[in-house]
């Protein structure tokens, strides 16, 4: 872990709560076509990437910044992971930013939703944490084992 990727989990987990340890990854990593890696929130109730700050090449925001995406619902891994994939891939196309809106497709069983961005700021880095918020969380929210 960098110390940028450290320091926005550490900004998060004081706004959000805490993080797990693990990281949830897939064989193939984001940068070669793969899914985001993940951090669950220990109630369960928040998910944040773990590797865009430090993607080659990555587009920074409209703010100017190094990011990393949380996604503010108790969903589960899989939907987080899915939604926070496509996400991450649509903001390397068109820059995120905060204050705005985001539709995100139907996912599994999981119908479409509307969620609103917005953004902790790590002051003494150019870097934070975008965190998207369900309008609606209910129709995406499984329950908590």
């Amino acid at each position: 872990m960098t110390r940028t990727l450290d320091r926005i989990l550490q900004v998060t987990q004081k706004r959000l709560g805490p993080l797990n340890s693990e990281t949830q990854t897939a064989v193939v990593g984001f940068a070669a076509g793969g899914p985001v890696g993940i951090v669950e929130a220990r109630d369960k109730l928040y998910f944040v990437t773990s590797e865009l700050s430090e993607t080659e090449g990555a587009v920074r925001s409209k703010e100017g910044l190094r990011y990393e995406l949380a996604l503010k619902a108790a969903t589960g891994p899989s939907y987080a992971q899915q939604a926070l994939t496509f996400l991450a891939r649509h903001f390397m196309n068109v820059p995120i930013g905060a204050g705005e809106m985001i539709s995100l497709g139907k996912i599994d069983d999981k119908p479409a939703i509307k969620a609103d961005i917005s953004l902790i700021k790590v002051w003494a880095r150019n870097c934070g944490c975008y965190v998207i918020t369900p309008r609606r969380p209910e129709l995406i929210v499984e329950a908590l084992a």
